[in-house]
């Protein structure tokens, strides 16, 4: 089943020698049919939500490319890496993060030119009682962490440290 997931996500269907193969093991066409249904209905919620936090389509395009050129390559990974493989909420907390990033940036990819009449807008300082992350890569991996899903507490501690960190 899982060649044949990866097979879907890479070319967006099935090979009729894959449908065989799978009525083969013992999934009806129909069963194939609708499991493929149901996750294009899954990525395209996803990419829905994603775009209503970066503003769309164009938006999120730009916050990439940004990404690529200003971020390093571990934090790249991390982000794709979780948007991939994460939880639904995980990804939409990444991205928000992602997203405020390239807003505090500017919120402009490399080549455009900054609107000098858009006001930046200043982020509240810390006491610093609360540590800030440092990378995105540092904040992921927390987020990866069991007890991000299950604990209520340490969940609080990372959206804490998310608004103590003034790179992110």
């Amino acid at each position: 089943m899982t060649k044949a997931r990866d097979e879907f996500f890479d070319s967006g269907a099935l090979t009729q020698a894959t449908m065989d193969g799978l009525a083969q093991a013992g999934y009806p066409r129909e069963v194939v049919e609708q499991y493929i249904a149901g996750q294009k209905a899954l990525h395209d919620q996803q990419v829905a939500q994603a775009h209503a936090v970066t503003g769309g389509p164009e938006g999120y395009q730009k916050m990439a490319l940004w990404a690529t050129q200003n971020l390093s390559q571990a934090e790249v990974d991390a982000f794709d890496q979780v948007m991939v493989e994460g939880a639904p909420a995980t990804a939409q907390m990444v991205l928000a993060g992602m997203w405020a990033k390239y807003q505090a940036a500017g919120g402009v990819a490399p080549g455009e030119s900054v609107d000098p009449a858009r006001p930046l807008q200043a982020r509240p300082t810390t006491t610093g009682a609360v540590r800030p992350y440092t990378s995105m890569a540092e904040l992921v991996a927390d987020q990866m962490k069991p007890e991000y899903n299950t604990d209520p507490s340490f969940q609080a501690k990372v959206m804490e440290r998310i608004k103590a960190s003034p790179d992110l």
